[in-house]
């Protein structure tokens, strides 16, 4: 009988080339715990960050390709890990999370200020006392937002997700999305200028108060509500049964099938039809290509490009789905548009 799950393989190659080609996956997996949690953080909350480092390893990675880096792009990792993290991998070795066929996303975030995002669709987040004592407060200048947004008006937080977090951003008549509006932020004010997306904007003196709370996308495990309950005697399977409910623990064996890397081209990309009038097919396949380059650079740190043939097309909106495996794994997008063109649109 063929086996269910592909194995977990017993190195993690590194994304930089002037890091080692790789390290042996339970040194990767210890130096992650020490990376991501404190020597003094309670042990099952280092365990469940031990499990979700190697189902990282298994899947992947977070760069095209595979290989994963040291920082918090794919998971925070220290080269010598203190004692408590090397047992946190030794007590959890072998252990994955899978979702359907394969490994889940093994999403986890600092803070979530009290509620963790509603990811993936459907799940509504999770409710999380240990954390509710996180917040945050921000400046941001008028004349900086006139750099990111160069329009005049109020500046308003108008879309929200159902757990609080902002999608959008308006100001006038501009629109722009969260995740492009921080990216900007970030490489202007530095990426502590908007720690989450769960935050309220007030006029204040030559700009705008901006108060949040939680730190990171507020996806999956957050790792301080996850100390408080581990101080409270949860159990490592049951914190990742807690913030990650659609994913289960299986303890990986020797007889299973090689590791295949989750590469963007086992992404099926679709583009469901938004107005009446279908795209010529040449320009679809120019569209669909645009898009799957513009997600290998967006995880490799870099601009998208742009696409001369799509540039010179009228505003549209554009949202994608990505599925793996037959299952639905993330979407993107609008189907209205905020952008001059189709190509700035992606």
């Amino acid at each position: 009988m063929m086996p269910l799950f592909p194995a977990v393989p017993t190195a993690v190659p590194w994304a930089g080339a002037s890091l080692r080609p790789a390290v042996p996956l339970e040194v990767w997996v210890a130096g992650v715990v020490a990376g991501e949690t404190f020597a003094h953080t309670p042990v099952a909350a280092r365990e469940a960050q031990a499990v979700l480092a190697r189902t990282l390893a298994w899947l992947g990675g977070a760069h095209p390709g595979g290989g994963m880096c040291g920082t918090t792009h794919c998971m925070a990792w220290r080269p010598v890990p203190d004692a408590g993290a090397v047992a946190a991998a030794a007590r959890t070795r072998g252990w994955v999370l899978v979702d359907g066929q394969g490994p889940a996303i093994p999403a986890c975030h600092a803070s979530c200020g009290g509620r963790t995002a509603a990811w993936p669709a459907g799940f509504g987040g999770v409710v999380d006392p240990g954390c509710q004592g996180d917040t945050w407060r921000r400046h941001w200048s008028s004349s900086l937002l006139a750099t990111l947004l160069p329009t005049s008006g109020m500046l308003e937080a108008r879309d929200r997700t159902p757990d609080g977090r902002v999608t959008r951003l308006r100001r006038g008549e501009a629109w722009m999305d969260i995740e492009r509006f921080a990216s900007r932020l970030g490489h202007r004010a530095g990426w502590h200028a908007l720690p989450s997306h769960a935050f309220v904007l007030r006029p204040e003196g030559d700009g705008w108060s901006v108060t949040g709370r939680g730190h990171g996308h507020g996806r999956g495990l957050c790792q301080r509500g996850a100390a408080a309950l581990a101080g409270k005697g949860f159990s490592w399977q049951k914190l990742l049964a807690r913030y990650l409910p659609w994913a289960r623990p299986v303890r990986a064996g020797a007889g299973l099938l090689a590791l295949g890397s989750l590469a963007m081209t086992s992404l099926a990309l679709t583009c469901p039809p938004a107005t009446a009038a279908p795209l010529p097919q040449e320009e679809a396949r120019r569209l669909t290509l645009l898009v799957r380059e513009a997600a290998r650079q967006h995880l490799a740190g870099a601009r998208p490009p742009r696409d001369p043939v799509l540039a010179k097309q009228p505003p549209s909106g554009v949202f994608v789905t990505w599925s793996w495996r037959g299952k639905t794994r993330a979407c993107w997008g609008r189907l209205d548009p905020d952008q001059p063109d189709m190509s700035a649109q992606v």
